[in-house]
């Protein structure tokens, strides 16, 4: 069986970490084909590459401010998406190429690759697992023409106490009827939602 060709892996530049490195017990080379193997290897050398080479993904040595940082994310995300990394057949044929590629993002800026991964990869999924009539808003999405958005709330102890309140048991076997409020009725209703099944039930005193 031929050897895997790691010369895509260059030595390191010295510096002062040579001789910790020359203290090793193992080759890191052979360690990081024995944890990805050779394509996962290459792969993520190849997205390196592109980025190297890539002046939008230069990095500067000051810290840029709040609305400058979040500019250089956007263009770097669609320019990410324009590159098209990991094509559908790719990510069937190797599922491990999508944990690569956040790595990937990830080790250049997380800001990318989260961004990334909540405004296109999990809008465009959520939409997609919808059905085939979302099909156009995954393929805007895909196209950079639009972005989702992710938003996590929590139920905490006022929600609580308000649902409780609104769903007491009134002795005839139905809950209390909702405030007529409709923004609170919808706030109580999404919080409703995430409670667990067991929980859904009339709550007595």
């Amino acid at each position: 069986m031929a050897s895997p060709d790691l010369s895509f892996l260059k030595d390191f530049q010295p510096g002062p970490l040579d001789d910790y490195r020359k203290d090793a017990s193992f080759d890191w080379k052979k360690m990081a084909l024995f944890l990805e193997g050779e394509e996962l290897l290459q792969y993520k050398h190849m997205i390196f590459k592109t980025l190297e080479q890539d002046p939008i993904f230069a990095q500067d040595l000051h810290t840029p401010s709040l609305e400058k940082q979040r500019e250089l994310t956007f263009r770097r995300v669609r320019q990410v998406q324009s590159y098209n990394f990991l094509p559908d057949d790719e990510l069937y044929a190797t599922p491990l190429k999508y944990k690569v590629l956040t790595e990937a993002l990830g080790m250049y800026d997380w800001t990318v690759s989260a961004k990334l991964n909540l405004t296109s990869e999990m809008f465009a999924g959520a939409a997609m697992n919808q059905g085939t009539r979302h099909m156009d808003i995954v393929e805007k999405s895909r196209a950079n023409q639009v972005f989702g958005c992710f938003i996590l709330t929590e139920l905490n102890d006022d929600i609580f106490q308000l649902l409780r309140g609104c769903f007491l048991h009134n002795g005839k076997g139905r809950p209390k009827q909702l405030p007529s409020d409709i923004s609170v009725t919808n706030k109580l209703l999404v919080q409703l939602w995430f409670l667990k099944e067991e929980d859904k039930k009339p709550w007595t005193m």
